[in-house]
């Protein structure tokens, strides 16, 4: 069956993949012993970088918030980042916009966290970050994700609600005189913990943390998992929208063929691509705009799936399915650049 065949293509263009990608990760992705940062006036940032920073500092000083500090971390390889830091001076919670990129391509990701600290030296954090972490949690550390909650008061009302229950632990406010030292007590704490995981392994040659196989392979299957991520009931009705339309234009067009006779041609497109082959091309763009940093597999596997339920008119061939995952991909990467903030 041609269906089960372009599966099993996936299957194991999925398996070559990984056995590509896990050594190349284990090369080239570490972390530092110590974290430096620089901190940032709004002049060292670009007109993109403080368009995006005041939307949000206007809404968190709707709720009593006020900008601390603006900085990066700079010794990270490959990752680009931008962070403030919000207080206020009658909650305890501090609010922390962040934007991480890799240092070349178009992946970004943008999150809103608001963390509590309690005298027990625990925190409680509730962020809308949309992106799976492939680290353990810390002991002592609760987190509460609310994944695509762009709503900042929303997202704070839902992080007061979720510390109530650790207001025994006494919440404490921030010193914002040594946020630093604090927050590099957190990282020595977090590395350390993800060590005794086998995520991490500290090499003592160079002086930085090497990522595991086991950390590399949890990285994989996310990235190959398509429902890693929060599906919303309009997420998953685009998508099949998306799945069926090059469907439904091929079996109109087979239709077709078959009313006009075995010796029948018809492109029904532009030029040299054929009407079926635009609905995919389309339904790759309507793809890579939809699920981002994942197109790629998702519009792979929405142009096989609904075939399996359909007649064999509907069939098509691998490279269709390639062709709508490649034109996911390339729409998010040019979307992806022309948002990118950091």
């Amino acid at each position: 069956m041609v269906v089960s065949g372009e599966l099993g293509q996936f299957f194991r263009i999925a398996l070559g993949t990984v056995a590509i990608a896990v050594p190349l990760m284990l090369h080239k992705i570490r972390l530092p012993r110590r974290l430096q940062r620089e901190t940032l006036s709004d002049n060292q940032l670009t007109d993109k970088q403080r368009e995006f920073l005041a939307v949000h500092s206007s809404k968190l000083k709707d709720l009593g918030y006020t900008p601390f500090v603006t900085y990066r971390v700079t010794n990270i390889p490959g990752s680009k980042n931008l962070l403030r830091t919000y207080v206020s001076s009658t909650d305890p919670s501090r609010c922390t916009v962040q934007i991480t990129g890799a240092g070349n391509g178009p992946v970004q990701f943008n999150h809103v966290q608001f963390t509590t600290d309690f005298a027990d030296k625990s925190e409680a954090m509730t962020t809308n970050r949309t992106t799976v972490t492939a680290f353990d949690p810390e002991p002592n550390k609760f987190v509460q994700e609310c994944r695509g909650i762009s709503d900042i008061v929303e997202l704070k009302q839902r992080h007061d609600r979720f510390t109530e229950s650790y207001r025994r632990r006494g919440p404490v406010f921030t010193d914002t005189k040594t946020y630093f030292d604090m927050e590099d007590r957190k990282y020595e704490n977090q590395v350390v913990h993800q060590v005794r995981q086998k995520l991490l392994r500290f090499d003592p040659v160079r002086e930085e943390y090497r990522v595991t196989t086991k950390w590399a392979l949890r990285t994989q299957r996310y990235m190959f998992n398509p429902f890693a991520d929060k599906l919303t009931p309009l997420k998953v009705a685009a998508a099949l929208t998306i799945a069926a339309l090059p469907v439904v234009v091929s079996l109109q067009h087979a239709q077709i063929l078959h009313w006009l006779g075995p010796s029948a041609s018809l492109d029904g497109g532009l030029g040299l691509v054929s009407l079926p082959t635009l609905s995919y091309m389309i339904s790759g763009v309507a793809a890579g705009l939809l699920f981002e940093h994942k197109s790629f597999v998702w519009a792979f596997l929405l142009a096989c799936i609904p075939t399996l339920f359909l007649p064999p008119v509907a069939s098509h061939t691998i490279g269709m399915s390639f062709l709508m995952g490649c034109v996911a991909d390339v729409t998010f990467r040019v979307r992806g650049r022309s948002k990118r903030i950091v």
